[in-house]
């Protein structure tokens, strides 16, 4: 539920699955209700696996799609993931005892900050079975830094990084789609929130 002005809207929770390659919508849920939110990265593996007889691209999503459960679970049935972490208060004290940084570069046109300070470590996950593999990403052009988690062990950081920034590209892309139609305006019945999801 959202509020504008003190009223109370309904709300509507959307999911939206992109090609990264070929920019195609593959698969879209709406109407999905909070308590089903989590399970949803589960019904997309199910379309995929019946659509590509296999699972081996990597899921790339929002950190609010799914929980750390579910994150175990993706990969106890070996599915890469690559995703944000919570940010917490506690992990942004504890960026001061890091000292080791990396400098890398991400080649796009359009990109503001393509040389980024980048720190990595295996680290383990409330409610997740193993380690993940934390990469924190500071000088990104947002004030605090981004923590991203995956269980691909083997791809370059540079290429996972890049990766990423691709989702968030898809998710400025269907914010300004929203924008332009003014759904969220005040006229507006329904408050759209929208989870995007690139594979």
């Amino acid at each position: 539920m959202g509020r504008s002005r003190g009223k109370t809207l309904k709300g509507a929770l959307t999911l939206f699955a992109q090609d990264a390659d070929t920019k195609l919508m593959l698969y879209t849920a709406a109407d999905i209700h909070r308590s089903e939110a989590n399970g949803q990265v589960f019904e997309f593996l199910s379309f995929w696996k019946t659509v590509h007889r296999g699972v081996k691209p990597t899921l790339v999503f929002d950190s609010k799609f799914t929980g750390y459960p579910q994150l175990s679970e993706l990969n106890q049935q070996k599915v890469k993931f690559l995703t944000l972490r919570r940010r917490g208060e506690q992990l942004i004290q504890q960026l001061d005892q890091i000292t080791s940084w990396k400098r890398i570069h991400i080649p796009h046109p359009k990109r503001k900050f393509p040389n980024l300070l980048v720190n990595e470590s295996l680290v383990p996950l409330r409610h997740y079975e193993g380690m993940v593999r934390q990469i924190i990403i500071r000088e990104n052009g947002h004030a605090k830094p981004a923590f991203l988690i995956t269980n691909d062990m083997d791809s370059p950081v540079e290429l996972l990084v890049g990766n990423y920034a691709r989702r968030w590209r898809v998710e400025n892309g269907i914010a300004e789609a929203i924008k332009f139609f003014h759904l969220n305006a005040l006229s507006s019945p329904i408050l759209i929130k929208v989870h995007s999801m690139s594979c």
